[in-house]
């Protein structure tokens, strides 16, 4: 007895559910009035006041002067961000120490891989403010220096790992003294 009063219980409300479901879906959405203060305005009229706006306003702060100041400062400060993390670069090389290591390695394909690709996209990074008027010569000419420190350094890191030759005894295999005779299996060579 108690099942069966569930289950009427429950097809009733998954009838009332349904209606209710198909009563908002029925609804025109023209029955649900505009917000106050809304218009219909034609989508071309709205397109041509934003084109407006956006013009003026790229005219208006191409000539200020606090903005063209503003830019150059974000160039200086784009330019010494690698500069910023050379002594952190220096910290985690000297912390991994001069042996070859997996850890000391991967720390210095990394300086050297940063370095690499900062200096392929020095055109790309100050792209966005040379189009909008700022002199970029000096900030990128510091942008390049940069990477070229951190590249050193790489360099240097490699160096002091043994991976560079870096005297004529690592070179030793390459260089043959012509006063010596080689000699294979007993002929002159």
């Amino acid at each position: 007895m108690q099942h069966t009063i569930l289950n009427t219980i429950f097809e009733l409300c998954i009838t009332l559910y349904t209606i209710q479901l198909t009563l908002c879906i029925s609804r025109s959405k023209s029955h649900i009035p505009n917000p106050p203060g809304f218009s219909f305005k034609s989508r071309k009229a709205i397109a041509d006041l934003n084109k407006d706006s956006k013009a003026q306003t790229i005219t208006n702060t191409a000539r200020d002067p606090a903005h063209l100041a503003l830019l150059d400062k974000q160039a200086y400060s784009i330019c010494l961000a690698p500069l910023k993390s050379i002594p952190t670069n220096m910290f985690m090389m000297w912390m991994a120490g001069n042996s070859l290591q997996i850890f000391s390695i991967a720390i210095t394909c990394m300086v050297l891989m940063t370095a690499i690709n900062g200096l392929r996209a020095t055109s790309s990074t100050f792209e966005q403010l040379k189009e909008q008027g700022v002199d970029t010569r000096r900030p990128r000419i510091a942008y390049v220096c940069a990477h070229i420190c951190g590249l050193a350094l790489a360099i240097y890191k490699c160096s002091a790992m043994g991976v560079l030759p870096n005297s004529w005894a690592d070179l030793e295999w390459y260089y043959i003294d012509p006063n010596v005779a080689i000699t294979r299996a007993g002929y002159v060579l």
